[in-house]
């Protein structure tokens, strides 16, 4: 699962980050991707090529063709929160 396959307002958390240039990855690790940040998907573009996400309070657009190269798997609910 991608980052493009998110849901809205669900948190996931980002898992891997596949075959990406050197720039790319420096361009993504400033913004606040990489593994173990926890994203949220705020907003999808009406031709569904641009996507906004919050990432551990930061707010982040990427192009569909980045967000395919983010690997995500959805946050499990610690049991123990009451």
């Amino acid at each position: 699962m991608t980052l493009v396959d998110s849901k809205p307002n669900k948190q996931y958390i980002i898992t891997a980050i596949d075959n990406v240039s050197y720039d790319l990855q420096q361009r993504f690790y400033a913004m606040g991707l990489y593994e173990g940040s926890v994203v949220t998907l705020q907003h999808v573009s009406l031709a569904k090529d641009t996507y906004s996400f919050n990432i551990q309070g930061s707010h982040v657009a990427l192009r569909k063709s980045e967000a395919k190269l983010v690997v995500i798997q959805e946050q499990e609910l610690d049991s123990n929160m009451s």
